[in-house]
Parts: structure tokens; C-alpha cells; sequence
């Protein structure tokens, strides 16, 4: 595969001492586009997400960033490259004001980063809880919180691993619309997701991923259009 886009996976591969969950995953991702990942439980999605970040080491292939070789860096060394990631389950701390996380991550940021005012400005819910601890936040108010301390550091990609878990209808439109504010900022998204509703929404495309390989990347219209394959490959009705 030639690489394409902003963000390239070349044949990763990766896995724990239980073995191999990445058996060579080749994905492209290109600025102010949006890929929604699906998948069953168990597939690999996390451990894509987590070994692009650094988290979990390759054992193969290559992760590329417009271009530079980002394989086997720290994973602070990948988010200064542009990459930002907002994990499953949020992981924020919950003794930190929603103005400590927010600053602290500023402090990261590439060159002139979007500072906490512009995140207040973007999410007025934040402005008005800046100095509430991150742990007495509501569920949707901790994505959202996620999601800032991600944008602030001005990424160049934004890898989201199930931002939508546990969260209200309502709520999943507002996090829906943040993700599109970023692909329109001209932000490369990857969007794991569960939640058809949201990933049909906002995703340009979707790629579904099987066994720890891409099996099938298409637009997401032709995708909706195709239920035989969403029922093939992920056991539901698209």
C-alpha cells in the first residue's frame, strides 16, 4: 500500500504476551476527513488506537505522519508529532479542576496551541464548572472534558476510542457535532465507535475491522446502502 494520507498504518502489527491482536493493519487518514472504525468486541480496535499513540509497541509495519516515521517513538514524543488520542473510558483525573487538565495540556501543545479560553468559548458547560473537580463532573461532561484536553494541544490527528460509552442520546449529538468541528478545523479523525446512530453521523467513511485486520473500508453511504455486508461483518442492520 503507498502511503496517502496525513496518518498512515503500514502492516502494524502488535499484541501482549498473549499474542498478536494486530496482524499487519493498513489504514489511511487524510485532513478534515472522519473514518469511523467498527468492529465486534475484541477485534483489535483499542490496541490499534493504543499502539499508533505508542502505548502498546509495534512488533511490525510502520506508522507514518505526513511522511515522518513515528514507529516505536514514546508516546509523548507522538502526541508533540500531532497526534492526540481520547481513550475509552475517558481517563481524566478526578482531583484536577477541569482548569488544571485544560492547562496542563496547553503546556503540550505543537507551536501556538488553542488556548483554555477557546475551549470555555467552544464549550460554555466547561466555563461555567473551570474550577469543579474533573471527578464530580457528569459522564458527558467528562467526554467533553476529554475531548478539550485532546483539541488543546492543537493535534493534527485525533485518534476517539468509543467516545459515546454511556452517554445519553442527547449528549452523543453534542459529542457528534464536536467531532465535526474538528474534521471542519481540518483535523484527520479516526472515530472508534459502537453507536451506529453516531458513526453514520459523522464518519465520511467507515472501515470495519476483523480478526486484527482491515476487512472492508468504504464510504459510508455505500456502506448504509450495503446491509448484506454490515450484517456479514459486524451481525447487525446497518
Amino acid at each position: 500500500m503507498t502511503p496517502a494520507g496525513l496518518l498512515d498504518v503500514l502492516g502494524l502489527r502488535s499484541g501482549y504476551r498473549q499474542g498478536t491482536v494486530l496482524h499487519g493493519v493498513y489504514l489511511s487518514l487524510k485532513p478534515g476527513r472522519i473514518l469511523g472504525l467498527l468492529g465486534r468486541n475484541g477485534v483489535g480496535k483499542t490496541t490499534l488506537v493504543m499502539t499508533v499513540m505508542g502505548l502498546v509497541r509495534p512488533t511490525g509495519g510502520m506508522v507514518r505522519l505526513d511522511g515522518d516515521d513515528l514507529t516505536g517513538r514514546r508516546p509523548d514524543e507522538i502526541a508533540r508529532a500531532g497526534i492526540a488520542l481520547v481513550p475509552q473510558g475517558r481517563r481524566i483525573w478526578p482531583t484536577l479542576t477541569v482548569a488544571e487538565h485544560l492547562e496542563l495540556a496547553a503546556r503540550h501543545a505543537r507551536g501556538t496551541g488553542r488556548s483554555a479560553d477557546d475551549m470555555y468559548q467552544l464549550l460554555p458547560r466547561l466555563a461555567e464548572r473551570r474550577r469543579q473537580l474533573a471527578g464530580q463532573l457528569s459522564g458527558g461532561e467528562q467526554q467533553m472534558l476529554a475531548i478539550a484536553r485532546a483539541l488543546v494541544t492543537r493535534p493534527r490527528v485525533v485518534l476517539l476510542d468509543e467516545p459515546s460509552e454511556g452517554l445519553a442520546p442527547l449528549l452523543v449529538d453534542q459529542i457528534g457535532a464536536m467531532i465535526k468541528a474538528m474534521a471542519a478545523g481540518g483535523v484527520a479523525v479516526l472515530l472508534v465507535e459502537q453507536d451506529l446512530h453516531l458513526a453514520f453521523g459523522v464518519a465520511d467513511e467507515i472501515a470495519v475491522m476483523a480478526k486484527g485486520a482491515i476487512v472492508h473500508r468504504s464510504d459510508t453511504p455505500a456502506f448504509r446502502r450495503d446491509p448484506a455486508t454490515a450484517r456479514r461483518l459486524l451481525g447487525i442492520q446497518a
